[in-house]
């Protein structure tokens, strides 16, 4: 048996109940009987005092599980026929309407790389941006930071990406949106992926999406972030 089980500290004033009771009832019962007691009482005492400890050391080293479901493979309805935690933006047009915004940026189960839904995103006719986007407000250890996620294109005239920013608290700390290895005309399913320096200690938000640019239609799917190769769901938060 371990002994250091049995040395915890917080049995030591069970274990003197059980002295003093026996010290005061020797006389009323049988040799054997208090020989029994004894033992039984002790084992108890020994085998809870083990039994807490064990428990004690597997919460200290219990591994950390997923805190927030990011939704970044898209597959959570949201609202406006959204999924949940994307938000559908015209950064050129603020005033637009949210049921302008959802038929140009919106659900879409019928094409898809993954599972049971995409975010299209469109423009016809008129020139400008479309843009989803994703916040994470969680600040991670870490240096690196990635993305990688699946775009298809059709009949794009201007280009598709994904983007990836994190804010500080006043200004952009690293931001890059594909512009120069962005998807053009019709493409299939390929996957990209941006890499930034990150640092937690400064770093507020992180900012992931999808855009397009000029006219045709994008998809976009399947989404990844990792921080130095773990997976931002399980990723070590950083001590404030």
């Amino acid at each position: 048996m371990n002994n250091r089980c049995c040395r915890d500290d917080n049995l030591i004033i069970p274990v003197q109940r059980v002295i003093k009771y026996l010290t005061q009832n020797t006389h009323r019962m049988k040799k054997q009987n208090v020989l029994l007691f004894a033992i039984i009482a002790g084992l108890a005492i020994a085998m809870t005092g083990c039994f807490l400890h064990g428990k004690k050391h597997v919460k200290e080293s219990e591994p950390l599980q997923t805190r927030v479901n990011y939704n970044l493979d898209m597959e959570t309805p949201g609202s406006n026929n959204m999924p949940e935690r994307w938000i559908p933006r015209h950064p050129r047009d603020t005033t637009i309407s949210v049921d302008s915004l959802m038929k140009i940026c919106h659900t879409d189960t019928v094409v898809k790389q993954h599972g049971r839904s995409s975010i299209l995103l469109e423009r016809n006719g008129v020139l400008g941006w479309t843009v989803t986007k994703t916040i994470i407000d969680e600040r991670f250890n870490g240096q690196k930071i990635k993305l990688t996620g699946y775009l298809k294109t059709e009949d794009v005239r201007g280009w598709a990406g994904l983007w990836f920013r994190i804010d500080g608290q006043d200004s952009v700390l690293a931001f890059d949106n594909m512009a120069k290895t962005a998807a053009k005309g019709t493409t299939d399913w390929t996957e990209y992926t941006i890499e930034l320096n990150y640092d937690g200690k400064n770093a507020q938000h992180i900012l992931a999406g999808a855009q397009i640019f000029g006219t045709g239609r994008a998809w976009v799917d399947n989404m990844h972030i990792s921080i130095d190769g773990v997976d931002i769901a399980t990723a070590k938060l950083l001590n404030n």
